[in-house]
């Protein structure tokens, strides 16, 4: 039982690290760009049309942002695929779901990159990643085998998945979706890693 507990914590731990990793990397990803355009408008503002085309320091830090996104996903599959080895039989289907989910995050991470079809399947599968989260943190949540602690992280997770929903929704909303979604997403941020360090804290 202690082996079984010990595997447990050391697997829930190595996910929270990888949930760490994709999250602070998206962020970046995210930031990135921004000062990449602003330098690159600075650089045609004073005539250095080499300079606004070539690759800056923050084109490369934002590559090497979507690479750790893809990393911190990569070890997030994994974390989740050995602790679906020691978690009861009901639970490892639940966390299969977010295996697959993870998976296909994955794909489109890298399928967005592809001009024209990318733009399309990237969404698609994204939806289908979030329909499997829900569903595998609504059985986690409810779990009656799983510690106290990782059911609550579950149910934290689950309530983030529907804040990051009804933010993509509201955001189309002009004005108000503006304020609003990134009220909803910083809600979400913070429940996605208060879940799964009470997960891993189980």
């Amino acid at each position: 039982m202690e082996n079984v507990q010990n595997n447990w914590s050391t697997v829930t731990k190595s996910i929270y690290k990888a949930v760490l990793l994709y999250v602070w990397a998206g962020i970046a990803a995210a930031i990135f760009p921004i000062f990449a355009k602003l330098g690159s408008a600075a650089d045609l503002a004073s005539g250095d049309l080499a300079g606004a085309v070539t690759w800056g320091i923050w084109d490369i830090l934002g590559l090497v942002a979507s690479l750790a996104i893809i990393a911190g996903y990569v070890l997030f599959y994994i974390g989740l695929n050995k602790w679906r080895g020691v978690a009861d039989a009901a639970d490892a289907q639940a966390i299969n779901r977010l295996r697959i989910a993870a998976l296909l995050t994955m794909i489109a991470v890298v399928v967005v990159y592809i001009p024209g079809i990318g733009w399309i399947a990237a969404p698609i599968l994204e939806l289908f990643a979030v329909i499997l989260m829900l569903l595998g943190y609504s059985a986690l949540k409810q779990s009656t085998t799983v510690p106290e602690g990782a059911a609550k992280g579950a149910g934290k997770l689950y309530t983030a998945q529907i804040l990051s929903i009804i933010a993509v929704v509201i955001g189309w909303i002009p004005v108000i979706g503006w304020v609003v979604a990134p009220i909803l997403e910083l809600i979400a941020f913070f429940k996605v890693l208060g879940g799964w360090k009470a997960i891993a804290n189980s």
